[in-house]
């Protein structure tokens, strides 16, 4: 490796770790509002689309999918987090990651890649 790779190396995971905050808000919020719905008696006599954002839960099913979901997003963002710091140690110090420090980015990176494939298979 080159000396000037180096440098566009560093500001590309400096650019990543700083582009990871928009999902990282949204996504907590978004596993939040997930939780918290789910997270209600359920009714069937409630029609769903009471709120923009949501439906009522139906069933206990519907109420284990919605808080299994959340937790899966707020795991998703942390994550995210980890990948984050490990890009943003590499812009600052330019210190490569270590081998265990690599596999648990890219175990962090299959979990993200596996849960929205899941997302996408359920939707």
């Amino acid at each position: 490796m080159t000396t000037a790779a180096l440098p566009v190396g560093r500001l590309a995971a400096g650019v990543l770790a700083l582009a990871s905050v928009v999902p990282l808000w949204f996504g907590f919020w978004w596993a939040v509002l997930g939780i918290t719905t789910s997270a209600q008696t359920p009714n069937a006599d409630i029609a769903d689309g009471d709120y923009p954002c949501c439906g009522h839960p139906n069933t206990r099913t519907e109420i284990v999918l919605g808080v299994v979901g959340g937790v899966m997003l707020l795991v998703g963002c942390a994550a995210l987090i980890y990948i984050a710091f490990r890009l943003a140690h590499f812009a600052l110090l330019g210190v490569r990651p270590t081998g265990p420090q690599t596999r648990r980015v890219a175990a962090a990176a299959g979990y993200i890649a596996t849960s929205l494939a899941l997302l996408l298979l359920v939707l």
